[in-house]
């Protein structure tokens, strides 16, 4: 590295999410990142399999359903780019691409890295001599005849991984990425929005009443919202969603 050029910064923004930790999710980002949403809906197997199982029929019939009307196509479309942005999130999990994960997967590859090299510099120059003549004859190799095999650059190939995953996992230490419920509060945020936009008024609310208790949505437009957010986490209560969106407007 030259004396003036800036160390480089491990990029927290690849392990936290699409999205850095202080970027505003809005509707120009999501669909900016549309495909590659619609493309994580499904993962590789023998077939495509859909991690969320939510179609424009079915948000179509949602809609018509709280509304009692036919919804837009751009509510819909709408509807369907946060439903892949959620079904995205998911296949992140099943991939342990979040930060978590990949900061325990650091301290792994670094106690190896560190490892091999130092189990590697215990041969003796004679006995790494040999190793480019076995891997010839080796069945099950993976390098070609044009790669040969060279203990001494995997040696110092291992000293250097191991150097830089321990810098990586140090830097992130303090990085915690976003709140779990960034992803969840933006698709509640931005599904509201869509459903007044359609509607032309605001959704409401109601703190508990006598005969309902628990916070809940008092409008075609509110339930519309909690119907939608149900298909996609059927364990997420209504009182939550209403608070969710009470404290996001209140912020707003």
């Amino acid at each position: 590295m030259k004396i003036n050029e800036e160390a480089p910064v491990f990029p927290y923004r690849g392990i936290w999410d699409e999205f850095g930790s202080d970027e505003v999710i809005s509707w120009e980002a999501l669909e900016l990142n549309s495909e590659r949403f619609r493309l994580h809906v499904y993962r590789t197997s023998e077939r495509p399999v859909p991690l969320v199982e939510i179609s424009k029929e079915r948000l179509a019939a949602l809609a018509v359903r709280a509304l009692e009307c036919e919804p837009s196509e751009l509510l819909v479309e709408r509807l369907l780019l946060l439903a892949n942005f959620v079904a995205t999130g998911e296949f992140e999990k099943t991939r342990k691409a979040h930060l978590t994960a990949q900061r325990s997967a650091l301290e792994e590859l670094e106690k190896a890295a560190r490892s091999f090299w130092e189990a590697a510099e215990k041969l003796s120059p004679w006995t790494e001599a040999w190793f480019p003549w076995f891997h010839r004859k080796e069945s099950e190799r993976l390098l070609s005849d044009e790669e040969p095999l060279s203990v001494d650059y995997l040696r110092r190939g291992a000293h250097d991984v191991a150097f830089i995953a321990a810098t990586a996992f140090q830097n992130t230490k303090a990085k915690r990425g976003r709140r779990p419920e960034t992803r969840r509060d933006a698709v509640i945020r931005l599904g509201a929005e869509a459903v007044e936009e359609e509607t032309g008024s605001p959704i409401t609310w109601s703190r508990g009443t006598g005969e309902r208790p628990e916070p809940h949505f008092t409008n075609a437009g509110g339930r519309l919202v909690r119907d939608f957010f149900k298909q996609m986490d059927r364990h997420v209560d209504e009182r939550v969603i209403v608070q969710t969106l009470e404290r996001l407007k209140s912020q707003a």
